[in-house]
């Protein structure tokens, strides 16, 4: 008799179907000469081996999952991965997403750089204090981004394999949630982070997962305080709290089942309202505010929503 398989509610970390952690030499990382072109045939080279070794899993063939976990490691593993993308993303290549971050955020730079005003108790009375905005920086690759130059955040970051200090190595899907507010962050950073989930539900666990660490909407808005620093609270509360998410374009534009407008409705149905986005050649960014609501009852299956024999399979579930 067949075994049965048991489903579990609870999101799979980011490093499930995965093949383990896999050192490489120094001979085989990457090197600051390689093409463009070479950079990319990495990531996506890596991307389609994890999504096979990923279906190998589910399936229960072993073999073929040994096979794969071989051909990654003889490819270099996370950190040839890791190499490219660092490459990928570095400033001399325009691969920073964080500097169209700052733009988006450019009408409230000001109030940015005086950070969420709030009241503070104690025995002498009430005074009026301040504190940078605090942002999570998931998959962060790198602490020398155009974010954290601005000196308008104070950034946690954290990655499946940290490359460098500052960086600290947790996976997102297992990191303890928030119980405290001074535990939460104004906005949550998943620039290119989502489309290396290699399954489709896992993408919607983790968009789901973001709201836990976000602070709520009440946090920029206090009646007691001076009309000129409640102007600037007011200022924030139109974008904050946030999500930066950063996706291929292929993954919107070129997707059988994910469009743009797709993505918006899953994000709907969430809590958040997208404010900005733009499209590029190679990547698509979108900040969304949350607005602290969501509706549980929704869900998205896999539907056709952009037929064509050319398109890729990028999907999300919730």
């Amino acid at each position: 008799m067949a075994k049965k398989k048991l489903l579990s509610s609870k999101p799979k970390s980011l490093a499930h179907g995965r093949p383990p952690h896999l050192s490489t030499t120094s001979k085989q990382r990457l090197n600051a000469h390689l093409s463009s072109q070479t950079t990319r045939t990495v990531i996506r080279r890596h991307h389609n081996l994890l999504k096979e070794h990923t279906r190998a899993i589910s399936s229960g063939d072993a073999v073929t999952a040994e096979k794969l976990e071989k051909e990654i490691a003889d490819n270099g593993g996370l950190e040839h991965y890791q190499a490219a993308s660092i490459l990928g993303q570095s400033e001399s290549r325009g691969g920073d997403t964080s500097k169209h971050l700052l733009d988006f955020l450019s009408s409230v730079r000001v109030a940015l750089k005086r950070g969420v005003q709030h009241i503070e108790h104690d025995k002498e009375g009430s005074t009026v204090g301040s504190r940078r905005l605090r942002m999570l920086d998931v998959g962060a690759l790198s602490t020398n981004t155009a974010a954290g130059r601005s000196g308008l955040f104070d950034i946690q970051r954290i990655d499946l394999n940290s490359q460098e200090k500052g960086i600290l190595q947790q996976d997102f899907m297992e990191r303890p949630l928030p119980t405290t507010k001074e535990d939460k962050f104004d906005i949550v950073c998943l620039s290119l982070v989502v489309n290396y989930v290699p399954d489709a539900k896992g993408r919607g666990d983790m968009l789901k997962r973001v709201q836990h660490f976000l602070q709520t909407p009440s946090t920029y808005v206090s009646s007691q305080l001076e009309t000129n620093v409640a102007k600037t609270v007011n200022r924030l509360e139109t974008i904050f709290p946030a999500l930066w998410l950063v996706l291929p374009a292929p993954c919107v534009t070129n997707s059988r089942y994910m469009t743009v407008d797709r993505l918006r409705e899953i994000m709907y149905s969430m809590g958040y309202i997208q404010l900005q986005s733009k499209l590029s050649a190679k990547l698509a960014y979108f900040l969304f505010r949350w607005t602290g609501k969501s509706s549980e009852q929704q869900h998205f299956s896999k539907v056709e929503v952009n037929p064509g024999r050319a398109r890729n399979n990028f999907l999300i579930t919730t």
